[in-house]
């Protein structure tokens, strides 16, 4: 067993039957045998839905499944999950797994070993996160992990290795206290990785969750409060509508670090559903001095549509704000 905060591994893995809302998320970057190169990502939700997404970043194809015919069984004291024919299972070792997710022609057999110990996420790293109006979220990731496996598209298979990311989400909140949300998995090639969040309020736009975690290379931790998250441009779907912010500066400003990132995606057109972006980007910037360079996955929720006592209690929040910077 490990404690981590308020956290423990591996029971913290498992299903929390007292919560309401839960996932289990993965993403990964690999290269096959020929150079080719990948993205992927797959996610459990409790709610019975599955998603699952393969990016061949060469050939920009995007190709994505949402699912919600099935129910998911877990257990509760680990990861062994089961959806349909997809499965996501711990071994023996201690944050070691495999998974095999299929769609279609489509296959992923993935070994993974986590490299570093799970970030845990929150004031003072104890894994808790306040999650839109009075919820809440208990919340790592495990930033670093080795992949190993086997990408089977069409009738042809490749031999991948690469590096991959989970993330783990639980708790009781309301979905209508949100704005929209802004997330990215950076994993720099100097084995250094940041989770970025931005959770917004609805109508007002403020920051309710804003936080930069840095995990360096040791497997240390810290989390940075003052940094901004700029958009560099916006693309709208043609297929939903939906407007996205495409392209993103991030600029750390604390004495102990000078960081600025930009975040591209290698093609625009990696939506799943509307409302819903999620997609491979590439990283470039400057840490401390010292060019750096990375992939990232970022996840781009536009927002769910508040009830009318939020709203009303945004613009009043808004208004006040206003009148005391005035005075």
């Amino acid at each position: 067993m490990l404690q981590r905060g308020i956290l423990t591994f591996p029971d913290d893995e498992g299903r929390h039957v007292d919560a309401e809302i839960e996932w289990w998320y993965f993403n990964g970057h690999a290269e096959a045998e020929d150079g080719k190169r990948y993205a992927f990502m797959a996610a459990y939700k409790m709610d019975s839905i599955m998603y699952l997404i393969i990016v061949d970043i060469d050939n920009q194809k995007h190709i994505s499944m949402v699912d919600n015919k099935h129910e998911v069984n877990y257990s509760k004291d680990k990861i062994d999950l089961k959806y349909d024919d997809n499965w996501w299972k711990q071994l023996g070792k201690p944050f070691t797994y495999e998974m095999h997710n299929q769609y279609g022609e489509m296959r992923l057999d993935l070994h993974l070993e986590s490299l570093k110990p799970p970030l845990i996420l929150g004031e003072g790293r104890q894994g808790k996160v306040p999650m839109g109006k009075g919820g809440y979220s208990y919340w790592y990731a495990q930033t670093h992990l080795n992949i190993q496996g086997e990408l089977k598209l069409g009738d042809k298979k490749r031999t991948i290795h690469g590096k991959g990311w989970i993330d783990r989400q639980w708790g009781n909140w309301n979905w209508f206290g949100f704005g929209k949300w802004k997330w990215f998995s950076i994993q720099l090639d100097n084995n250094i990785e940041f989770e970025v969040v931005k959770i917004y309020e609805p109508i007002t736009n403020r920051a309710l969750t804003s936080k930069f975690h840095i995990v360096h290379e040791d497997g240390t931790s810290e989390v940075l409060d003052r940094f901004k998250v700029v958009d560099l441009g916006h693309w709208r779907s043609p297929l939903t509508g939906e407007t996205y912010s495409m392209g993103w500066k991030i600029k750390v400003s604390e004495p102990e670090h000078d960081i600025e990132l930009v975040v591209k995606p290698y093609f625009r057109e990696q939506e799943i559903v509307k409302g819903f972006w999620e997609g491979s980007c590439k990283v470039t910037g400057i840490m401390d001095g010292t060019r750096v360079s990375g992939l990232s996955f970022v996840e781009l929720f536009s927002g769910t549509q508040a009830s009318f006592p939020i709203k009303a209690i945004c613009y009043v929040r808004a208004a006040l704000r206003s009148v005391f910077k005035k005075a």
